[in-house]
Formats: structure tokens, C-alpha cells, sequence
């Protein structure tokens, strides 16, 4: 059995992980200014949506009842 590595597996990645940065150093920050400190719970960390032709990128936080989409700038990850 011969082994082949899995380029497209990782061509397509990197090419996501370069959109993905693009997107987030070319956009502007929106934030409310009220930082939140999370640091149990389910957070999604990135959460990716696509709507009406516009990349838009949250944190999905459960931590809260209803659950909420921050922004990435209003959010402080403390892992301990």
C-alpha cells in the first residue's frame, strides 16, 4: 500500500486560514466597548456566517441564556 500526503486537504486550509485572516485585518472593528471575560462554559470562538454576500465573523457565546453572537473584540478568552 502506498501513502499519498493529503495536499488538497491542506491546500484548502490554508487557503480558508488566508481568507479568514484577510477578512479580519481588512475589516473594521465593530464593538459595543463592553468587554466580557469567558472563561467556562460552550463558546464557539469562531463562529463563521456568510449572509447576503458578506463574511461576517462572531463568537457564539452559550455561556448565557439565550445564547449570544459577540463581536471578537468584546470578548476576553481566560484559559486556565
Amino acid at each position: 500500500m502506498r501513502l499519498r500526503p493529503a495536499l488538497p486537504l491542506v491546500s484548502a486550509v490554508s487557503a480558508v486560514s488566508v481568507v479568514l485572516a484577510a477578512s479580519l485585518i481588512g475589516a473594521a472593528p465593530a464593538h459595543s466597548g463592553e468587554r466580557v471575560v469567558l472563561e467556562s462554559g460552550h463558546v464557539d470562538a469562531i463562529d463563521i456566517e456568510y449572509e447576503d454576500g458578506e463574511l461576517e465573523v462572531h463568537v457564539h457565546d452559550e455561556t448565557v441564556e439565550p445564547d449570544v453572537a459577540r463581536e471578537p473584540d468584546d470578548v476576553l478568552f481566560r484559559v486556565l
